[in-house]
């Protein structure tokens, strides 16, 4: 099936793609406030892809990057946040949605999104509030859309929850196939 969708060129979609993307692109458009969604898929079958198209479209959210000052710091927190387990993750992410023309978006990691920080101890890591970091979801969040969902423990993925305010949408987006977190 040959689709225009927003962007530069014509892309290929196949049945399945088409019908996530027409499924998505309400809740990317700040179309339904409060939505829970997933994107899952095997590697390969384009999450990425469609990943980049609707962030695509939620570029025009007011406010979607948010503003920082020449040294890097806020100004104005974004109401589209991306987020990733890991750092890893998030550079990942970046590299891949910059090869789709969108270089200007910028991952983080979730505990950084949510103002904390990882904290180990005995073999074990938990996540406690970072007072000095500026939490990235709050009142002004519109989207989280949460990358590499099966690497999230249960217990980051409460504090995800618990944080999301009520109009915010939440998308997550993973690999059935991989591993799951240890805790």
């Amino acid at each position: 099936i040959l689709t225009e969708l927003p962007g530069p060129q014509e892309v290929q979609l196949t049945p399945g793609q088409r019908h996530a993307f027409d499924r998505l692109a309400p809740t990317f458009r700040g179309e339904t406030p409060g939505a829970r969604a997933a994107l899952t898929g095997y590697a390969g079958t384009g999450k990425t892809f469609l990943t980049a198209r609707l962030i695509e479209l939620a570029l025009a959210i007011p406010g979607a990057l948010g503003v920082r000052d020449e040294r890097g710091k806020w100004e104005e927190l974004p109401t589209v946040v991306i987020a990733t387990p890991t750092h890893k993750a998030a550079r990942q992410l970046e590299r891949a949605l910059a090869t789709y023309g969108l270089d200007q978006v910028k991952g983080v990691t979730l505990h950084s999104a949510l103002g904390l920080r990882p904290v180990r101890e005995e073999g074990a890591e938990t996540f406690q509030p970072d007072l000095r970091a500026t939490p990235l979801i709050g009142d002004r969040t519109a989207l989280v859309v949460l990358d590499e969902t099966s690497m999230v423990s249960a217990g980051l993925a409460a504090q995800l929850q618990d944080a999301m305010p009520s109009g915010a949408a939440l998308v997550a987006i993973g690999d059935p196939a991989q591993l799951q977190p240890v805790a």
